[in-house]
């Protein structure tokens, strides 16, 4: 039976045994992994379905047009809100949207 062997990093290598460590790396990875064995056995890339809605509710806080951050707890906008009310002439929006 055929067989590949593929040596992605070493964890003797201390900049590689960090990149091991990080999801971002691993996920990254494993695309660039899938779409090569992909290539090689002519396979086509399935459509990307759309993530399902978790029903999450985001809090996206903007001051003066700028994007400060997106919360999902209540308590962190307040804070925000408090925080910046006063220091800043034009508006402060937050824009609350589900996913």
């Amino acid at each position: 039976m055929p067989a590949v062997l593929i040596e992605m990093a070493f964890i003797t290598n201390p900049r590689e045994l960090s990149l091991l460590k990080n999801d971002a790396f691993l996920d990254g990875f494993a695309r660039e992994l899938a779409a090569a064995v992909a290539e090689i056995f002519g396979l086509k890339k399935k459509p990307e379905s759309a993530p399902k809605p978790s029903g999450t509710v985001y809090n996206r806080f903007y001051v003066d047009g700028e994007k400060i951050g997106s919360f999902t707890k209540h308590d962190n906008v307040v804070d925000l809100v408090k925080e910046n009310l006063g220091k800043y002439k034009d508006k402060i929006v937050i824009e609350r949207f589900k996913m």
